[in-house]
């Protein structure tokens, strides 16, 4: 499968930077965002299909951020992350067009790459469908 950008927005420095390198090591462009502010631009710019984000930051949330990028690009694929679970904030990320939902912390490190993977396969899948649609 090919290898897709992805950008993993979290405040927590140490846990981006383990995500960014982690996807990196499995072939994927990955970059590290610590700002949600960012998130736009960095999608539109740099071209970023999926984005791994959590919910609970300063300013701008993850499901305004999903809601936002979902905007932008319908095709942009999110997986909101969490350490405070609860159905309200379940029902709320399928309600702003989530993908995913991940809570930390993190049942193991092959779920987190089984979702993330999972992901990239929709992002492939409906890439190939737009280009057959096309011709």
């Amino acid at each position: 499968m090919p290898k897709t950008r992805i950008l993993v927005i979290d405040d927590d420095e140490t846990l981006r930077d383990l995500l960014v390198e982690l996807l990196s090591a499995n072939g994927h462009p990955a970059m590290g965002l610590t700002s949600p502010q960012d998130a736009e631009e960095a999608v539109s710019f740099w071209g970023a299909s999926v984005v791994l984000c959590d919910i609970c930051m300063p300013g701008i949330d993850g499901m305004q951020i999903c809601a936002r990028l979902k905007e932008i690009n319908p095709g942009t694929r999110v997986l909101l992350m969490t350490g405070y679970p609860g159905p309200e904030s379940v029902e709320e990320a399928t309600e702003v067009g989530a993908d995913g939902y991940l809570i930390k912390p993190f049942e193991s490190i092959e779920h987190v790459l089984d979702a993330i993977e999972n992901t990239v396969r929709h992002v492939w899948d409906w890439k190939q469908t737009m280009r057959e649609a096309i011709r």
